[in-house]
């Protein structure tokens, strides 16, 4: 069996790393993978980050998309190894779920949708197989976004594969006083006003006599406006800016806390990291992410105040015992519900309901 991976440019960048663990864990069950990137990012499919790649034009005005998709075809078949064809498009990323569709009509083959945020619900359901097009499903990481999708009829059956990730093999040295606490503040920057809330309230929350550094995702400081916030606040020697954050996540994982501001029903592959890693995280209450769960995976905030961020940070940075015990509880959680396994057998089956009547065999 082969699938085609294909992802916006948003998710590829972002998510880089979960598209390459569903690589390695689905050629470890005999399935082979190639990516589709979108010609923007197309540094992504160098190096060693995706095995196969192609490259797709998801703005080509002067082509129509049913052009597109038969250029696809013309690309991929010059990497066919063994004579093996596409046998299914896994699709990431809204921006990319007309091309698949297209795509998967020109081929014959299924699709597989992954619906990894609330804003994508109600485009879920519209999605109608008619009698061109192959069988569809939609692949959800969060059972309380399924369940929202089940609320309402829909012609495109979902299943749940919660994303998985790797848990270093030891936990982060957190909150060591020999050195300055490490915050990094993730997220998109599209809620301006909460990114701002939650700066403004781990900077009041920080102790007088303890020193700290604040990292924030290039583009979503510019969105929100914040260079002028930590100027104002007088932070400006503590402030860092890190390009594209959530795809280069190396520098985070070593960091003591992290800050997902944003509660817009969107699951990120870093805040898992984040726990997986030992690290504090400290998040805006959500309740369509379940892996936020207060005191057990996260410390949640709720309300819109800068006061609510910095009563959830002060007490666990005075505290030490408290934040590692938070920190030990989120690193349990993921390793018992975020496992990559449990990820690749439940997408598998997934691609068995699209494919064959008979189970797909595997090891393991």
């Amino acid at each position: 069996m082969r699938v085609l991976i294909m992802a916006d440019e948003s998710f590829a960048t972002r998510e880089r790393t979960l598209l390459a663990r569903l690589e390695v864990g689905l050629a470890d069950e005999g399935i082979g993978a190639v990516h589709a990137i979108p010609e923007h990012a197309s540094e992504l499919s160098h190096g060693a980050v995706f095995a196969e790649a192609v490259t797709y034009a998801p703005d080509a005005p002067l082509q129509s998309r049913r052009g597109k998709a038969r250029r696809m075809l013309r690309r991929l078949e010059t990497i066919r190894q063994d004579g093996d064809a596409i046998d299914l498009i896994h699709v990431f990323g809204g921006a990319a779920w007309d091309d698949a569709i297209e795509l998967g009509r020109e081929a014959g083959v299924p699709v597989a949708f992954e619906l990894w945020r609330h804003g994508l619900i109600e485009r879920a359901r519209q999605l109608r197989p008619d009698g061109n097009q192959p069988p569809m499903v939609v692949i959800t990481p969060d059972l309380t976004l399924e369940r929202v999708m089940a609320s309402d009829s829909s012609s495109v059956p979902a299943r749940v594969a919660p994303w998985g990730v790797h848990p270093p093999g030891d936990p982060v040295d957190l909150l060591n006083a020999d050195r300055a606490v490490s915050i990094f503040f993730s997220g998109p920057g599209r809620s301006p006003a909460a990114l701002v809330s939650a700066f403004e309230g781990v900077i009041a929350a920080m102790p007088s006599d303890r020193e700290y550094h604040l990292f924030v995702d290039s583009d979503a400081a510019r969105r929100s406006g914040l260079w002028r916030v930590a100027q104002k606040l007088g932070v400006l020697d503590r402030f860092s800016l890190i390009d594209e954050m959530e795809g280069r996540r190396e520098l985070v994982l070593r960091g003591d806390v992290l800050v997902q501001s944003e509660a817009r029903g969107e699951q990120r592959s870093l805040v898992l990291d984040a726990m997986a890693s030992g690290m504090i995280v400290l998040a805006a209450e959500d309740p369509m992410v379940s892996y936020l769960i207060n005191g057990r995976s996260a410390r949640t905030v709720s309300g819109s105040l800068p006061d609510g961020w910095a009563s959830a940070l002060g007490p666990l940075l005075t505290d030490h015992a408290a934040a590692r015990d938070l920190a030990h509880k989120a690193r349990e959680f993921v390793r018992s519900n975020h496992r990559v396994s449990a990820q690749i057998l439940a997408v598998i089956n997934a691609y068995e309901s699209l494919t064959s009547p008979e189970p797909i065999p595997f090891s393991g």
